[in-house]
């Protein structure tokens, strides 16, 4: 037992030692390949270091070879076989073919060049020999051209002799004829000058005569306006005549009936103002003579709204509602004196209307009937052409002067061919004509300027024709105007009527009181049985209408 044990012992010992043998010759063994094969390594590395480096001269002279041969750009070198211009090679060899062309085409690039190079050489050869036979045949063609000029100009030479002797003779002649038409010409100029001078006298003396005769007509025409004028601000005289007469009044129903009806051709609408019988003539101008001028129309637009001043004779105005017969129509009236009714027998007038004929107008300036700043030339035209009346020219609010070829729907800007104001028109009715201080803007200020001067053309106009000139405010008395309604505007100063702000007082002008209510309920609200007693109020009313102006 013992000795198995030293037996195996002794194997293991000698297994050890022969793996610790084997351990060590493997060890040894590639310790020494490692050896071996780091020193192939270090020599393999050296050797493509060189070989990478000589590549990289190799590609250094390839590209510089393709920049020399002129590919810089071409990536591949390409084969010899190569014809695409994708290679070097290739675009060389297609060079050779388009540069070279089949009389020059060689197998390789030198060759080529060569022979395009001894090709030019031949050329140039050719050109010299050319040029000294040019020069050559210049220098005859000169000499036979220089010998040809000295004929032709010996030729010339003669002709010119020959023409300047003519020429000198004609010369003297033409000179003699000048001297004698300068001597024509002098005396023609004295004559002429002699006539000028008198020429020049007489248009002085007769631009004198015109200036004097136009100062002169032009004073006389200053003194016969002044005089018309004051004959008219001193008699008012007027040449119409009244349309008709009041035949009955019933105050009652507020109705007239007057004798002119449909064989008069009288329309419904048609307004009148209504005389005394003991007028001093219908139609006539207010106290400042109806010339249209401005100063004038503000004057009568100022007047008192019942009766403008120079109107004592107009007692009242009435509209046509009805026409009943040949010469009999009912109209309502539309005012009166309370103190002086319009009564029978009271004559009737309007220019707006006369017996078979309408009337014709022509208007300039603003159109504000009651003064509340906004125009009713809208409702002058309907009522003027609500009777048969018409407008011819007319001046616009917007200063555009328009010619009604039929009014109102057909008009157009006047021009110089369309007529002027002649004497189919009654009047030339002046509304007001704005200053151009009120002008809110450029624009405004434009228009008012427009208006202005139509004003001053149609006034001459009218004057050139004798045609009467009427403010508005006149015309509208004697048409029988009432306005139809008052339109109030805050902070408008110039109107012709008052209304304070709130409830009206008791008397016109007066303050306005204390406004409450004295509690008491009308009695026509009180008859209800369970009523027991009459209704009192609380006596307040709203704070808007305090005590106050």
């Amino acid at each position: 037992m013992a000795s198995g044990k030293s037996m195996g012992m002794q194997v293991g010992l000698i297994i050890s030692v022969m793996l610790v043998l084997i351990l060590g010759v493997v060890t040894y063994v590639q310790f020494d390949e490692g050896a071996k094969i780091r020193a192939d390594l270090l020599t393999k590395t050296d050797e493509a270091g060189k070989e990478k480096s000589l590549s990289r001269q190799y590609l250094d002279e390839i590209n510089e070879l393709k920049s020399k041969v002129g590919y810089p750009s071409v990536a591949s070198v390409g084969a010899a076989t190569d014809t695409s211009r994708d290679s070097v090679l290739g675009s060389m060899v297609d060079d050779i073919k388009t540069m070279g062309g089949p009389e020059l085409q060689r197998d390789s690039y030198a060759e080529t060049l060569r022979a395009m190079k001894q090709k030019v050489d031949n050329l140039s050869s050719e050109n010299r020999n050319l040029t000294e036979k040019n020069q050559q045949l210049s220098v005859e063609f000169l000499a036979a051209m220089k010998q040809h000029y000295q004929n032709v100009a010996s030729g010339h030479d003669t002709a010119r002799k020959a023409a300047e002797g003519e020429r000198d003779d004609a010369n003297r002649t033409k000179e003699t004829e000048i001297r004698k038409r300068d001597d024509q010409i002098v005396t023609l100029r004295g004559v002429n000058t002699n006539l000028q001078n008198n020429l020049k006298t007489e248009k002085d003396a007769h631009a004198k005569l015109k200036k004097d005769s136009d100062s002169q007509i032009g004073r006389l025409e200053d003194i016969n306006d002044f005089l018309t004028d004051a004959v008219r601000k001193r008699e008012r005289i007027t040449y119409d005549r009244p349309d008709g007469l009041i035949r009955w009044v019933d105050n009652d129903s507020g109705l007239v009936w007057i004798n002119l009806g449909r064989d008069d051709k009288l329309t419904t609408r048609t307004q009148f103002s209504i005389y005394r019988q003991d007028h001093r003539g219908v139609g006539r101008p207010s106290a400042p003579a109806n010339t249209g001028d401005q100063e004038e129309a503000d004057v009568a637009e100022g007047a008192d709204d019942r009766f403008s001043p120079g109107f004592e004779d107009i007692k009242g105005s009435i509209e046509v509602t009805r026409v009943i017969g040949a010469h009999l129509a009912e109209a309502r009236i539309l005012k009166q004196d309370i103190y002086d009714p319009i009564q029978p027998d009271d004559l009737v007038y309007t220019p707006l209307w006369a017996p078979g004929r309408p009337a014709a107008f022509a208007f300039v300036g603003l159109v504000d009937f009651d003064n509340d700043g906004a125009s009713n030339r809208g409702e002058l035209h309907e009522m003027i052409g609500g009777i048969g009346g018409r407008i011819i020219h007319e001046v616009l609010d917007d200063g555009r002067r328009v010619f009604y070829t039929q009014f109102p729907e057909k008009s157009h800007d006047f021009t110089e061919d369309d007529a002027t104001i002649d004497l189919q028109m009654k009047y030339l009715v002046v509304g007001r004509i704005p200053d151009l201080s009120e002008a809110a803007s450029d624009n405004e200020k434009l228009h008012f300027r427009q208006i202005i001067s139509h004003h001053k053309k149609m006034v001459a106009e009218a004057r050139e024709t004798a045609v009467r000139r009427i403010n508005l405010s006149d015309f509208l008395a004697h048409i029988g105007y009432v306005p139809r309604r008052r339109l109030f505007v805050p902070g408008l100063v110039d109107r012709p009527f008052n209304l304070r702000s709130g409830a009206t007082s008791g008397s016109v002008g007066g303050n306005v009181g204390d406004r409450t209510s004295s509690g008491k309920v009308s009695s026509l609200f009180t008859r209800s049985k369970r009523l027991k007693k009459q209704p009192v109020s609380t006596g307040k009313t709203s704070g808007r209408f305090g005590s106050g102006n």
